[in-house]
């Protein structure tokens, strides 16, 4: 066999094991990806939401709500909050919601889709009159591999009269 042909089935075998190679690695990282899926529950209470905001969404970046103050009765079980994952995160997001430093959550919610948002929390009794601070933490997990992304907390104010 000559000098050229070896170098010519050199490089066919080499082609032939980086593609073996190739099929392998990204076929089992694949199956990675799809079992993890198995482990993310949507929030059934999500509906579709609508923002008046038009800012192009950035694939490469987050976007968290902001909230404003919110005005309670005193009898109101319900606090009116729409917590929005915005549509065109490259996430999913998670809320827990908490009250004025207390570790006991008045809502954990399971994962929300970009585009939808849960609509208000329960509250577990009547709050007296008074302002109280709402503190929603958000947990993320990327679209396409649920692999945990970068969080965030928003404090919002409750005035209840």
């Amino acid at each position: 066999m000559t000098k050229k042909k070896r170098i010519g089935l050199a490089v066919v075998l080499l082609v032939v094991v980086a593609g073996l190679f190739c099929a392998v690695f990204f076929g089992r990282s694949g199956q990675t990806a799809s079992d993890s899926n198995s482990g993310v529950v949507l929030d059934k209470n999500a509906v579709d939401f609508q923002s008046e905001d038009t800012k192009a969404a950035d694939p490469l970046s987050i976007r968290f709500p902001g909230y404003p103050d919110i005005t309670i009765q005193q009898s109101d079980q319900v606090v009116p909050i729409v917590l929005t994952n915005p549509e065109g995160n490259p996430c999913l997001f998670q809320f827990k919601v908490t009250m004025d430093g207390s570790q006991e959550a008045l809502l954990s919610s399971d994962w929300v889709e970009p585009g939808k948002a849960l609509e208000g929390v329960s509250l577990p009794a009547a709050l007296n009159q008074g302002d109280y601070t709402l503190y929603i933490q958000i947990s993320t997990r990327s679209l396409d591999d649920q692999e945990p992304m970068n969080g965030g907390s928003v404090k919002v104010q409750l005035h209840v009269t």
